[in-house]
């Protein structure tokens, strides 16, 4: 037998001519595999859903090769031909043209508007359009023509409404995919 080694008891480490085991179970405080009373095998065993090691590198195999593909598809979705970028870039010029006109109505009411106010300080809301015309006409000569400026007030505040709410939406609409 050999003699017993400095600073081994103190670390707990098993002796060299000990099994693990056996060094195990001579050291105090250290649990063991031991079976004791009321413990289940069972219990020792690895859980069910952990993969083995084959399986792993089959899942992971089936991962990376699934990122490729999904790498090579975001690619492909990215790069965008000559064709495809001019058909965008002519796209979005429309929109922003449409965005133009749109703003370009607004501020036209905005200031007639004001002109109309400026013009009518002493006088009631609707009737600030009192020298306005209103005509509304159609592709075959027919027309729609009112001077009252109930009816007028009523159709610049709907226009405006309108044209404020598309151009919101235009806007929203102006980006590169």
């Amino acid at each position: 037998m050999r003699p017993s080694i400095p600073g081994k008891e103190v670390k707990n480490e098993p002796a060299k001519d000990q099994s693990p085991a056996q060094g195990a179970q001579a050291a105090p405080g250290v649990e063991t595999n031991e079976v004791k009373a009321g413990y289940s095998p069972a219990e020792n065993q690895q859980p069910e859903n952990v993969t083995k090691p084959a399986e792993t590198q089959a899942v992971a195999a089936q991962a990376e090769q699934s990122k490729k593909e999904i790498k090579a598809v975001l690619q492909e979705q990215n790069v965008r031909g000559l064709e495809d970028t001019v058909k965008l870039v002519e796209v979005l010029g429309k929109k922003i043209a449409q965005k133009n006109k749109l703003s370009n109505t607004i501020t036209n009411l905005d200031s007639f508007m004001v002109t109309q106010n400026d013009d009518k300080d002493d006088v009631a809301g609707d009737s600030k359009f009192q020298r306005c015309e209103l005509t509304i006409s159609d592709d075959d000569g027919e027309e729609f023509t009112t001077k009252n400026p109930f009816i007028i007030a009523k159709v610049v505040d709907m226009v405006k409404g309108l044209c404020i709410e598309k151009l919101a939406e235009v806007e929203a609409s102006i980006v590169i995919p």
